[in-house]
């Protein structure tokens, strides 16, 4: 069994992947720059965590805090159209992740949307592309002597 924080990775790269405008161009821990036919595409990062302190409530657990990292690349004709699209793709990314704030896990406690940056488009290339990164706190628990369960 993984970590509860990788599954729950894969849960939301689960529900992320087959989104009306992304389809299937989702990618974890994704460092290169993508491909034309690529985009639109979501790219899926963890970021850090912070524990909380233990709990002793008959079974001891821990609750857990962590972010996930959610960017959006895209490009079209104009640099307004990259700005819809990127807000349209958010759209899909926030039904998707909030549709069901426990993801899908009984041990997942709640997700909130903590940010959402301004795009950066860049209007200097052939096609004009941009970006938008968007941070989720996902707050779970797990048992104090083992992250798997």
């Amino acid at each position: 069994m993984a970590h509860r924080r990788t599954q729950i990775m894969g849960g939301l790269e689960s529900r992320l992947t087959g989104l009306s405008l992304t389809g299937g161009n989702i990618f974890r821990s994704r460092s290169r720059p993508l491909e034309a036919s690529n985009l639109p595409a979501i790219g899926l990062y963890q970021g850090g965590e912070v524990p909380q302190d233990p709990q002793f409530v008959g079974v001891r657990f821990m609750d857990r805090e962590f972010t996930a990292k959610i960017i959006i690349w895209a490009e079209a004709s104009d640099e307004e159209s990259v700005e819809l699209l990127l807000d349209a793709v958010e759209v899909d990314i926030h039904k998707a992740v909030q549709g069901d704030p426990q993801l899908g896990f009984t041990f997942v406690q709640d997700t909130v949307k903590q940010e959402v940056n301004e795009p950066e488009i860049d209007g200097e290339v052939s096609k004009p592309a941009g970006t938008r990164e968007i941070a989720y706190r996902i707050q779970y628990r797990h048992d104090i002597d083992n992250p798997e369960i």
